[in-house]
C-alpha cells in the first residue's frame, strides 16, 4: 500500500538492484545499475529529477580480527552471532546494535540495548530487549507504523487456526473534507490469539501519523493488551487512532473490511451579493444545493458500523454521517442477505433532500423518508 501510493504520486520503485554510478546529466541525474544480488552488470540506467537511495547498513569490525578471539560471525551479512543476552560466541565479548545478527537497525534499539547490557553487567539486573514488540515507522508520505508480529510471523509460529486477524480499511477524518485520495490506501490490522482472551500479538497502520499513533500501543501490547481490552477502551472522535478500537471486521469471515463511505460530492456554498450601503454582505436568494453521494461499496450490514442502536437507532456511516432507522429498518436491514438496492435509492434520497417526506401508500400507511442527521 506504502508503495501503491509512492507510484501514484509519481515515484519509480526500483527493486532487486544495486546503483553503480549516478552522474549528472544537466540538472538531472543519470543512475546505471548493477543486478542484486548475482551483482552482474545491468544495462539498464534511468534519469532523474531526485533519487532517495535506500542502500542499508553494513557492519564495520574487520580491522578488529574478531575471528583470533574466537567470535563467530555470519558470512552472508557479516554480522555477529549473539544470543538473547547479546553475548557472542566468546563468553566476555558483547555485540549490540546494528553490528549484530537479528537485531532491528534502529538507533533507540541499541540504545536500549546498551543500557540494559550495562545494567546486567555492573547492576546485578537481568533484564534484556524484547525484540517482539519494537514499535518502528517508515517515513514516506502516507506512513506504516507496526509493532509486534506479523501476520506472516505469526501463522508460521502458532498455526493460521490459533491466529485471528482483525482489519480495516478507512478514510481519516482530516482526509474526508478535501475527499484526499491517499485515503484509498489507509489500512489498520490487529494480529491476535484466536482463544480468548486473545491477546495480541501485532498491530500495523498505514495513514497520516502512523508513528504518533503506533508508539502509544507499542506500550499496551508491552503490558499483554487482549482484544477485548482494546475494543472496550472508549474511542476518542474524530482521530485516525480510533479505528483500531472500532475494528470488528475478520479476514476469517470473508467480509469486505472496506466501510461504508458517504462522501461530499459538493460542499454547501453562499453565494453573497455585493455589499450593501451600510458594507455588509448579504446572501444570494438562491443558494447551491446540497448534494451527497453513495459510494460504489454495497450496502450490507456487515460493512455498517453501528453504534448504539438498542436506544438511538443509528448507523454511524464511514464515521461522518449519521442515517436514523426505526426498528422496522433495522430489522429488514438485517434480514436484507445482501440485497441493498432498495436500502441505497432510500437512503441516496435522504442523502439528498435532507428532509423528511411523508406520504400516504395505498394501504393508508405512512412511508417516512428518513433525515440525515
Amino acid at each position: 500500500m506504502v508503495v501503491e501510493n509512492l507510484q501514484e504520486q509519481g515515484v519509480n520503485v526500483i527493486y532487486g538492484k544495486e546503483v553503480e554510478s549516478v552522474q549528472l546529466d544537466g540538472e538531472k541525474k543519470k543512475v546505471s545499475f548493477v543486478s542484486y544480488p548475482e551483482m552482474q552488470k545491468d544495462s539498464s540506467s534511468g534519469i532523474y529529477d531526485t533519487i532517495v537511495w535506500a542502500m542499508g547498513r553494513d557492519p564495520q569490525h574487520g580491522n578488529l580480527n574478531l575471528t583470533a578471539a574466537g567470535v563467530k560471525i555470519d558470512e552472508p551479512t557479516g554480522r555477529i552471532i549473539v544470543s538473547q543476552d547479546d553475548r557472542s560466541s566468546t563468553e566476555n565479548i558483547y555485540a549490540i546494535g546494528d553490528v549484530a545478527l537479528g537485531r532491528p537497525e534502529l538507533t533507540p534499539t541499541a540504545i536500549r540495548a546498551g543500557q540494559l547490557l550495562a545494567r546486567r553487567i555492573f547492576g546485578g539486573t537481568n533484564q534484556t530487549v524484547n525484540y517482539d514488540n519494537v514499535p518502528t515507522t517508515v517515513f514516506t508520505p502516507l506512513e506504516l507504523g507496526t509493532v509486534g508480529y506479523s501476520e506472516e510471523r505469526a501463522v508460521k509460529e502458532f498455526g493460521s487456526e490459533s491466529i485471528e486477524i482483525f482489519h480495516s480499511h478507512f478514510t481519516p477524518f482530516d482526509y474526508v473534507v478535501p475527499q484526499d485520495p491517499n485515503s484509498a490506501h489507509c489500512y489498520a490490522k490487529v494480529v491476535c490469539l484466536r482463544n480468548s482472551p486473545r491477546k495480541i500479538l501485532g498491530m500495523h497502520i498505514v495513514g497520516p501519523n502512523a508513528a504518533e499513533i503506533i508508539q502509544g500501543y507499542a506500550v499496551a501490547l508491552n503490558v499483554g493488551i487482549t482484544f477485548e481490552q482494546l475494543i472496550d477502551t472508549i474511542a476518542i472522535h474524530p482521530c485516525t487512532s480510533e479505528e483500531f478500537i472500532k475494528m470488528h471486521i475478520t479476514k476469517r469471515s470473508g467480509l469486505s473490511p472496506k466501510t461504508l463511505s458517504l462522501m461530499a460530492e459538493e460542499a454547501i456554498s453562499t453565494h453573497f451579493e455585493s455589499d450593501d450601503e451600510e458594507g455588509r454582505c448579504t446572501p444570494s436568494p438562491e443558494p447551491e444545493t446540497k448534494k451527497r453521494k453513495l459510494s460504489p461499496a454495497k450496502l450490507l450490514p456487515a460493512d455498517v458500523m453501528k453504534g448504539n442502536e438498542a436506544d438511538y437507532g443509528d448507523f454511524v456511516l464511514d464515521r461522518t454521517e449519521s442515517i436514523s432507522l426505526d426498528d422496522e429498518d433495522m430489522a429488514t436491514l438485517e434480514n436484507s442477505s445482501g440485497d441493498s438496492s432498495v436500502w441505497k435509492e432510500k437512503i441516496l434520497a435522504s442523502l439528498l433532500t435532507g428532509t423528511e417526506d411523508e406520504s400516504a401508500d395505498q394501504s393508508g400507511k405512512k412511508n417516512t423518508q428518513k433525515k440525515v442527521l
